[in-house]
């Protein structure tokens, strides 16, 4: 087209010969009259028909057949251009290239869907949904689901990242979700997740899963679902989700724990403020549109599931496929699990009478202070006690002291009971300390105890001074004689 246009100005304009230009393009004199003649300052235009195939003609048909079976098989389970060429090849014989494959599937499908443009008012709609994520946890690469929220007017986003997709996750997530962006929408729209959606009621009917239900009476909003395979109806929050990939997890974070990385989420949550947004950044539409949001309610949402479970005679109640234990007076007896995503309540009546720290499949959480009658009655079985596996301090004083002093269970269960009266840390410590001291008796024990309560008392009313603790070795020479005494 430059040609053309270069030639009409050279001949015409500046008088350059014909074989002046022809020399110069590299075209023959004969194209140079077809250009100059030509009113249209186009070039050439070639209207070829359908060209024929002579080898892939006779396979069209059935091409034509797997696509359309395709029409009515699973999305993830039709044909590509590159499986009808395997299937052409190995079932017919065909000896065609799969590039020429390719080109008559394309003529053939039918066309992409064309989608509508939209637009959302402040404060109607908000979109959910979960992805999927690596971290490095502790040294070692561990995946995490990661549940987002979008408000669609303004862009402004949550995350927050959980071990399990479950629903335990899904009620914590929006209470924290909606908490962070201040406000509700009229509306929330997610895809068909079970953590939300019970059944299908009928085409357009959907029955939702009881504790997902009070979610939205709670809340007071509509839920949204969007039909089966159509991520399109949701493409502002699946975009948060591939931003999240990109600007949330890159580079992959190190944490220790999940607190540790849902601070740091929050964190790169709120410098999406600085986002441009069309004129505006996400910050400025965010406050705009906080204004039209629905109230938060001033009673928090609990956030649990609630099951029935049996204590058994070892104390223990399984649920979902974890093991926690009870007080020993609830043997025998159903009581309330409460199962939130990061703990387990138990509720005997309406009173808590545990609390655990959320276990996985095959794992146990036992505490001691339930134990602890038992062992009175049964003080030998202190020795392989299960319990003490959740106790690593509590368990080397057990050891250490059945090495010192064997066969004195009742005394080592009287130091344990001593754990009622005192929090587990100081316990702790007190218990390290009587190792290093090399002194197993309850007497030095309850010393300790003191001294490290006093110390406590004392180090709060300091700056930062850090106050050492001396510990006098106890004259054991003083209990024997007045054991002696006692005797006579």
């Amino acid at each position: 087209m430059a040609d053309i246009q270069s030639i009409r100005y050279l001949h015409f304009v500046e008088g350059w010969s014909l074989k002046r230009i022809a020399k110069t393009f590299h075209h023959s004199r004969k194209t140079i009259r077809k250009y100059l003649s030509r009113d249209d300052p186009e070039g050439p235009k070639y209207h070829g028909g359908m060209r024929s195939k002579p080898k892939l003609g006779p396979y069209a048909d059935v091409i034509k057949g797997w696509l359309a079976q395709d029409e009515k098989a699973p999305r993830k389970q039709r044909h590509t251009a590159r499986r009808i060429h395997e299937r052409l090849v190995e079932e017919l014989g065909a000896q065609i290239s799969e590039s020429s494959v390719r080109r008559l599937v394309r003529e053939l499908r039918p066309p992409r869907q064309v989608y509508v443009p939209l637009h959302f008012p402040s404060g109607v709609q908000s979109q959910v949904d979960w992805g999927e994520d690596q971290v490095i946890w502790n040294n070692q690469a561990r995946t995490v689901q990661v549940f987002y929220i979008r408000l669609a007017a303004s862009g402004a986003a949550f995350a927050m990242a959980f071990l399990h997709q479950n629903e335990e996750s899904f009620l914590e997530g929006h209470v924290r979700g909606l908490d962070f962006l201040g406000g509700v929408t009229q509306q929330m729209l997610y895809d068909n997740t079970k953590t939300a959606l019970k059944r299908f009621a009928g085409r357009h009917e959907r029955e939702l899963q009881a504790d997902f239900a009070r979610l939205v009476a709670h809340y007071v909003f509509k839920p949204v679902f969007a039909n089966p395979y159509a991520g399109n109806e949701k493409g502002l929050v699946e975009n948060l989700v591939r931003w999240g990939h990109r600007h949330l997890f890159t580079p992959v974070p190190r944490v220790s724990n999940l607190a540790e990385l849902n601070q740091l989420l929050l964190h790169r949550c709120l410098l999406r403020r600085k986002l441009k947004n069309n004129k505006s950044t996400v910050g400025e539409m965010w406050d705009e549109e906080h204004t039209q949001l629905l109230a938060l309610p001033t009673v928090p949402f609990p956030a649990y599931r609630q099951h029935i479970a049996r204590v058994d005679k070892l104390l223990l109640m399984r649920c979902e496929g974890a093991k926690y234990s009870a007080p020993p007076e609830l043997v025998g007896t159903n009581v309330y699990l409460r199962t939130y995503w990061d703990r387990v309540e138990v509720l005997h009546g309406t009173r808590v009478a545990a609390c655990h720290p959320r276990k996985e499949n095959g794992e146990f959480s036992l505490l001691l202070e339930h134990y602890l009658p038992v062992l009175q009655r049964k003080p030998g079985a202190v020795r392989h006690a299960a319990v003490f596996q959740q106790y690593p301090q509590v368990s080397n004083f057990r050891d250490e002291f059945l090495v010192q002093r064997p066969g004195e269970y009742r005394e080592l269960v009287s130091i344990l009971q001593l754990s009622h009266d005192h929090k587990l840390p100081v316990f702790n410590a007190a218990l390290e300390q009587a190792v290093k001291l090399g002194s197993y008796h309850l007497g030095t024990v309850v010393t300790i105890l003191g001294a490290l309560e006093g110390l406590g008392d004392a180090a709060r009313g300091q700056d930062d001074r850090q106050p050492v603790l001396r510990v006098d070795r106890p004259r054991l020479a003083v209990y024997d004689h007045l054991a002696r005494g006692a005797a006579e």
